[in-house]
């Protein structure tokens, strides 16, 4: 290739890239109707999608863009624990896909993520994972068990805030396992109030941060370490009759370096990330 820069190493830096960066974020409510609890109907269904546009900036050959794509149907549990609660995510379905101009597209399905994701959340959402699935082939590039348990869904009020009120929130936590990983989420959430959606009166926040994540990946035994922030702006419904999240929307935009031992240089990426999570209709199956 032009300029010494081999398309493996590319290849490894778009992966590393992407397994650390599911989408999430954090948030607000009002009283004690807005707090994570054992629900009356189980599990609830959610729809998950997420969307990622990735770019890598190479030396001598200019901007290379690498496209990701995931869409999950997951079935959320809750159930009583010393923590909160207990939520076990399953993958119903799953799908995703890589697109770059290092090889043919890869593809994911549900086949690729063995067992469930289990995590506790005490009331406002503050997550210690418990387990997480077993991961093989393309899945295991875009689908980071440990990294969805605490982005999912969104952290909610500190006690009773009234409308118009803001608040600051700062989140830390770290993976191990094939990959080290370090993330940290400061930002400030509002309560704008009501707002009525198809004839059910919702609860409206809005979010906005900043994101710094870090860590390393050994990919083929090659080394690839990353530094990436930037800022993060959301929003999520919380309906307060079924004590649940309904919807739930991020878009990030980070920028950084990603270096690799056999690469002669760090080299620049920037992503646009965006992710949603939906309860589908009757939130219960």
């Amino acid at each position: 290739m032009k300029g010494g820069m081999r398309l493996d190493v590319l290849f490894a830096v778009s992966l590393v890239f992407v397994a650390s960066c599911a989408v999430g974020s954090i948030g607000g409510g009002r009283d004690d109707a807005v707090a994570y609890t054992v629900l009356e109907k189980n599990p609830l269904v959610f729809l998950r999608t997420d969307s990622m546009a990735l770019v890598i900036e190479v030396p001598l050959m200019g901007s290379v863009e690498v496209l990701v794509g995931q869409r999950a149907t997951l079935g959320l549990a809750f159930e009583p624990h010393e923590d909160g609660v207990q939520v076990t995510a399953e993958v119903r379905e799953f799908s995703g896909r890589i697109t770059s101009p290092f090889g043919a597209p890869m593809t994911a399905s549900e086949s690729d993520v063995e067992g469930v994701l289990v995590f506790t959340v005490d009331r406002r959402g503050r997550v210690r994972v418990v387990s997480t699935p077993e991961v093989s082939g393309a899945a295991a590039s875009i689908f980071a068990g440990e990294v969805l348990a605490h982005e999912l869904l969104p952290l909610l009020p500190p006690g009773d805030v009234p409308v118009g009120a803001s608040w600051t929130d700062t989140i830390r936590y770290a993976g191990g396992s094939d990959m080290s990983l370090d993330v940290t989420w400061i930002g400030t959430s509002t309560l704008m109030g009501d707002t009525t959606v198809a004839g059910t009166v919702l609860t409206l926040v809005r979010t906005s941060a900043e994101i710094a994540i870090a860590g390393d990946l050994v990919i083929g035994g090659t080394r690839v370490r990353r530094q990436v922030a930037g800022p993060e702006t959301g929003f999520y419904l919380w309906d307060t009759a079924r004590k649940a999240v309904v919807l739930y929307e991020v878009t990030r935009d980070l920028v950084g370096e990603v270096e690799a031992d056999i690469a002669p240089l760090p080299l620049r990426v920037s992503a646009r990330q965006h992710s949603v999570l939906k309860l589908l209709d009757g939130g219960c199956a």
